[in-house]
């Protein structure tokens, strides 16, 4: 998961740091620690959303799938604009 959210935004960040020349970074660095810490933050909650979905009793793979399907598709729908 790091690859896909820290790692990748602090790489765009750099790459942005390039491109506007010297001074940027450093004006700039609370944006890169908000971004390390907030995909810290998204991966636990995501880490602990899957043990708790595969840690439910039995085998069932359905009731898994629903779970998973509620946690991720349904509750992005109360998040939504409206």
């Amino acid at each position: 998961m790091s690859l896909m959210t820290w790692v990748a935004g602090l790489l765009l960040f750099c790459l942005e740091g390039y491109l506007e020349g010297s001074g940027w970074m450093a004006q700039h660095l609370p944006i890169a620690a908000g971004l390390f810490l907030g995909a810290w933050i998204w991966i636990l909650v995501l880490s602990l959303l899957a043990l708790g979905a595969f840690g439910m009793g039995g085998n069932g793979s359905l009731q898994r799938a629903l779970w998973c399907y509620g946690v991720f598709f349904v509750a992005s729908g109360f998040g939504g604009r409206h």
